[in-house]
């Protein structure tokens, strides 16, 4: 051992290891940074190291060899050991001086000494690995050339021709032993696939049209020979399939991806978890070697971390994801998804997908604020977790909901188009809020790239609301069209078609008939047949109905009660007040309501986020009760944080005119209006004000300042807008509005505009109520009066 320490001292072998060690981490960095930038296989790094690994003994020996072998000219003779003191001679003599034993060295052979040297040289080590170097470029252009052109068994099958890129395919449930287990799979794989650019799945509503045609029911569980027969059907190519079997406690899970056509097998791969908690990784690396397999590129699938980063390591927690989606999707039960997605934040409160998806589910449904915005922010500060586009979302989502910060929100979406221009969901959220900023034109550029991205019924009926107030009615109206003509029906779709169609034709009868169906439908979901109630409320008060407005009201005020949600029972007791107020003009009536339905529904026991202060301010001051309405203003102020003001149920702006207005103070009023459009512009408005939520407000005020020339230019600004979805206004508004045209152009000699908007009022309210009918008829003989006065 001395002599060999003494050996690798001697010929300065530390140095040499030193070095090369060295070199090797140099060379890995340029080739790990090849790897990234050039998007070569992992293998690449791998067989790199190899080589290095090949080439540290030949260095090594060479270095041995080298600083062992005499000057070139004296390679022939033999060692002379009476020659010159060398070091080796004066390590000797040091060593004897101090009495150790003196190392000797056996005299090492001349022919030993010259074929070792003539083979272990510095030229030849470099020109080794200069050649093994030069192989692994050779080696992996091979490949690269091979995958992307499609030869052989290393070419993918895009290159290849067998599959188109972002060609649809059919994703079959999993088969195992365990339904849960098969369904928490399927999902699995659904997510993982979602992240690839070259991989677009058949849509849920896509597939269950295909049943309907095919006379199955819509809950037909999609085996691969079901999946094949749709991809017959429909011409979608490729069907992904999949396995997973319980073998000896591990879980062999399996997938293949198969022709539709004939059944060959494409692509297949397998892989072992040792438990159920290996499972979400193993299908991750399945999921991965087929993504490879079609032709995903390197760097794409490294964009991409394991499965479990993105959603859950808890296969439960999985499951229960897993059961809320397809209670959304195909049983549009919500409120069961709400329940299932709180299971699984439950069992992993990490789950940062799975919290987004929560304060999805609530914001749509516009309640429990307080939960939403805690699950929003929980899927934020767990973004860590997620793949690059699924942070966007959380990030996007928060900053949308929690923070009202359009302009963030558009960022976070437009870094999910830079991954994938073709994303669906970025398309959808990005132009529902270009459309709620009023950008009308380039929220419908993005819808339609949406509807060519996605076929599903909602993607259709966003990109039928942009496109109608962009302008394009026949593109809206073919959209819609094809939104309520999917499988299952979707009742945010159906209720939109309602509003288009009203929007258009003005067929009021049409659009109960419509509504009137859905509520039927939907018949033990409670949240949706309140929803069908209200609206059917607002089309009644807007013909002067109001005692079919209330009853329709008090229906939805039932059923939120029974669903135990105070808050939007309350709501619509609030919202009944109203009509009283505004169609009936009883302003005892509206109080005693409001009065009765807080003794029912006290404020005190509800989340200060889903106490309705600002409506309620609102109302107040506009009844002439202006302490009460302040009063709650400053409750709201010390029970909502700040940050969370803006997102309180309700306009603060409008709220602010409408106290301005009933104090007399018409500047600040008017300052509160124009407000409140800006409000629209950002997207922090309600959604449906996009377009004219600044006429009523502005309009009211100048009125009772006694303006009436700008009173009667934004009066008829809101009479006369096109705007989706206007029936949510126009229950309180719009007859009051044709009324009050009527009164100031006449007033104002215009009788000719006179006479077009009372009979307009006439015709609205002809079915009015009987204790409305003198409005109608005072209407109905000034019209007549101006027409004999005009001859």
């Amino acid at each position: 051992m001395r002599r060999l320490i003494y050996e690798i001292h001697r010929r300065s072998l530390w140095q040499v290891l030193g070095l090369y060690a060295a070199g090797s981490w140099v060379v890995l960095q340029v080739v790990d940074q090849l790897i990234e930038s050039a998007g070569l296989p992992d293998w690449v790094g791998a067989f790199a190291l190899v080589l290095l690994l090949i080439g540290f003994p030949i260095v090594l020996a060479t270095a041995f060899v080298q600083e062992g072998t005499p000057a070139a000219d004296d390679a022939t003779d033999s060692i002379d050991a009476g020659g010159p003191v060398s070091e080796v001679g004066a390590e000797e003599s040091a060593a004897a001086a101090s009495g150790e034993p003196v190392p000797t060295a056996a005299p090492i052979p001349a022919t030993d000494v010259g074929s070792h040297g003539r083979l272990f040289t510095w030229r030849n080590a470099i020109a080794g690995g200069v050649l093994a170097f030069a192989l692994l470029v050779v080696v992996t252009a091979g490949f690269m050339f091979m995958r992307t052109r499609g030869i052989g068994p290393v070419g993918s099958l895009i290159a290849s021709g067998l599959l188109d890129e972002r060609s649809p395919v059919v994703l079959a449930t999993f088969e195992s032993g365990d339904p849960d287990l098969a369904r928490a799979a399927t999902e699995a794989f659904r997510v993982d696939l979602s992240q690839s650019p070259v991989v677009r799945l058949a849509e849920p509503s896509f597939l269950a049209a295909a049943l309907d045609r095919m006379q199955r029911p819509a809950d037909t569980r999609i085996d691969l020979a079901i999946g094949r027969e749709i991809g017959q059907r429909e011409g979608i190519p490729a069907v992904f399939g999949g396995e997973i079997n319980v073998a000896g406690g591990a879980y062999v899970v399996s997938a293949e991806l198969v022709r539709a056509e004939d059944g060959s097998v494409l692509a297949s791969h397998r892989e072992t978890a040792a438990d159920s908690s290996e499972v979400v990784e193993a299908i991750n690396r399945v999921s991965r070697e087929l993504r490879e397999r079609i032709g995903e590129s390197y760097t794409s699938l490294r964009a991409s971390p394991p499965l479990e980063n993105v959603t859950t390591p808890s296969l439960e927690a999985l499951r229960k994801y897993t059961e809320a989606i397809a209670e959304d999707e195909r049983n549009m039960d919500s409120q069961r998804a709400i329940a299932l997605i709180e299971e699984a934040v439950t069992v992993d409160p990490e789950f940062a997908m799975a919290w987004r998806k929560l304060g999805v589910f609530l914001a749509n449904r516009e309640e429990q604020r307080g939960r939403s915005l805690e699950a929003f922010t929980q899927a934020y500060e767990h973004r860590d977790r997620l793949t690059d586009r699924e942070r966007y979302l959380a990030v996007a989502a928060y900053n949308d909901w929690a923070l009202g910060r359009p302009d963030l929100t558009i960022q976070a979406y437009d870094n999910m188009l830079a991954l994938d221009p073709s994303d669906h969901w970025a398309l959808n959220n990005l132009s529902v809020k270009y459309w709620q900023l009023g950008q009308f034109r380039k929220a419908a550029e993005l819808a339609d790239r949406l509807v060519l991205a996605d076929s599903s019924s909602r993607s259709y009926a966003v990109g039928a609301v942009a496109a109608y107030d962009a302008g394009q009615v026949d593109v809206a109206v073919d959209r819609m069209a094809i939104a309520t003509g999917a499988f299952p029906p979707n009742p945010t779709s159906r209720t939109w078609a309602a509003f288009l169609a009203l929007d258009e034709t003005g067929d009021y009868e049409a659009y109960d008939r419509a509504l009137e169906a859905l509520a039927a439908d939907m018949m033990g979901n409670l949240y949706e047949v309140a929803g069908a109630q209200q609206d059917m409320a607002k089309s009644d008060a807007a013909r002067g109905r109001l005692h079919a407005a209330l009853a329709h009201l008090e229906s939805a005020e039932a059923a939120h009660r029974d669903r135990g949600r105070p808050p939007e029972a309350l709501d619509n007791v609030i919202l009944a007040a109203w009509f009283e107020l505004d169609v009936g003009r009883d302003t005892a009536a509206a109080i005693e309501r409001v009065a009765s339905g807080l003794r029912r529904y006290p404020l005190a026991p509800m989340d200060a986020l889903e106490r309705p202060y600002l409506e309620l301010a609102y109302f107040y001051a506009t009844t002439g009760r202006v302490d009460d309405a302040h009063r709650l203003l400053d409750e709201m102020r010390t029970e909502v944080p700040e940050v969370l003001a803006r997102g309180v149920p309700g306009n603060g702006p409008a709220t602010r005119a409408g106290v301005a207005r009933a104090e007399g103070r018409y500047a600040d009023a008017l300052r509160e209006g124009r407000e409140e459009s800006s409000e629209g512009r950002r997207g922090t408005g309600q959604w449906e004000c996009a377009s004219i939520c600044e006429s009523m407000s502005l309009a009211m005020t100048f009125d009772m300042a006694g303006q009436a020339d700008s009173a009667t230019a934004y009066y008829g600004t809101y009479a006369n807008a096109r705007a989706f979805g206007r029936v949510v206004h126009d229950g309180g508004y719009l007859g009051r509005t044709l009324e009050r045209l009527g009164q100031l152009y006449d007033d104002q000699g215009d009788l000719e505009n006179a006479a077009v908007y009372y009979a307009r009022f006439a015709e609205l309210w002809a079915d009015a109520d009987p204790e409305l009918q003198p409005r109608v008829q005072a209407a109905r003989t000034r019209l007549e009066e101006i027409v004999r006065e005009r001859g």
